[in-house]
């Protein structure tokens, strides 16, 4: 007597991608998506862990209440990998407890504990430049807000 394979949906099947899944690293992403910045950096972790399937995520919501605030210590303790918007100190110290590896991706510091991944502000210029430059302009102006970046 032959036995055809189970088909995807089979619960057996389900079980067993559940417990794979389960063993996967979690990182927890330590960013808030206030903003487009910050939703683009999630959305493009997101669409890396889909492509890879090589961890699983945990988007970290902090709140200012005492229970916010202890869930989300709970859940950075439980990762594997911690993916943070580190801008202070305080911040950077409260993460150092963690046994997990932190990667800052806050250009707010001029020093980080943590490695960091930065956008090349430089190069943005730089490019920005040569976009006008090559389309004729000569006279060119910039326009900064004091945001305390690291440039």
């Amino acid at each position: 007597m032959t036995h055809s394979p189970l088909p995807p949906s089979s619960p057996s099947l389900a079980n067993s991608d559940a417990v794979a899944s389960s063993q996967l690293p979690l990182i927890g992403i330590d960013i808030t998506a206030r903003d487009d910045c910050f939703r683009a950096v999630r959305v493009a972790i997101r669409a890396r862990q889909q492509e890879t399937r090589n961890c699983r995520l945990r988007y970290i919501e902090r709140r200012t209440d005492p229970q916010g605030q202890q869930r989300a210590q709970e859940h950075l303790a439980a990762c594997d990998g911690i993916i943070s918007f580190a801008s202070s100190l305080d911040q950077e110290q409260a993460l150092a407890q963690f046994a997990a590896p932190v990667l800052n991706v806050s250009a707010r510091l001029l020093e980080s504990r943590f490695p960091r991944v930065l956008t090349d502000h430089y190069a943005m210029g730089r490019l920005a430049a040569e976009s006008l430059l090559n389309r004729g302009l000569r006279t060119l102006i910039t326009w900064d807000v004091a945001m305390g970046y690291v440039h």
